[in-house]
């Protein structure tokens, strides 16, 4: 016993030990008459969490949502990490799911599906949006497979705009000490304020998995 507790201490906030480490996003408050539409553009990554990949987190990231002209909505995003280039944006599409607020996000590789999950926005400044990269067939999801960004349109937010999110955030998922800022350096290619340069999607698109 006392070897497993030493693990599980060892393994910190983000492991699964005895029942811990686990997070309800049933319990979170979705964004009330959530409208997608709205929701269309660029978003940057400003502040995130680092549980579910720790520093192999991609700084700088960027998302763009668009609409195709079937009404299908596609994301395309991008980031680096620590040292290294922008990444090759990654895309795919978005799926509608019985609760507003809540869609399922398949990536065009086929090599992921994830919850999006949005909590709160303003459409033109800010959001706060809890990701989850595994099924969440029960509504909870491990804390090492959570991601949570406060998202802007711009690639800072304001004191007011920060202190909003972050007493937003659902303490028995995350807390303030789990969201660091989305930290760049010189080494990589990226735009002038520090954040990759957001995808240009592709308005021409019909169906997943095609180009």
């Amino acid at each position: 016993m006392y070897f497993l507790s030493t693990v599980c201490l060892l393994m910190t906030a983000i492991s699964n030990c005895n029942g811990a480490g686990l997070c309800d996003l049933d319990l979170i408050p979705l964004h009330s008459n959530f409208k997608m539409n709205s929701f269309l553009g660029s978003w940057y990554e400003v502040e995130r969490s680092e549980l579910a990949w720790g520093h192999n987190t991609w700084h700088g990231a960027v998302w763009t949502i668009f609409e195709a002209r079937n009404g299908t909505k596609f994301f395309s995003y991008t980031g680096h990490r620590t040292g290294q280039d922008c990444n090759v944006p990654q895309t795919g599409f978005f799926t509608d799911t019985s609760l507003d607020g809540r869609v399922t996000l398949t990536s065009e590789s086929g090599l992921y599906e994830m919850t999006f999950q949005v909590a709160y926005t303003d459409y033109n400044h800010v959001a706060l949006v809890y990701m989850c990269y595994e099924a969440l067939s029960t509504g909870v999801c491990h804390t090492n497979k959570l991601h949570v960004a406060f998202m802007s349109r711009v690639e800072s937010l304001t004191m007011p705009q920060r202190v909003k999110l972050v007493s937003l955030l659902e303490p028995t998922c995350i807390t303030e000490s789990d969201i660091v800022a989305s930290t760049t350096d010189n080494k990589v290619i990226i735009s002038a304020t520090g954040a990759c340069i957001a995808p240009t999607p592709n308005p021409i698109r019909e169906l997943p998995f095609t180009s």
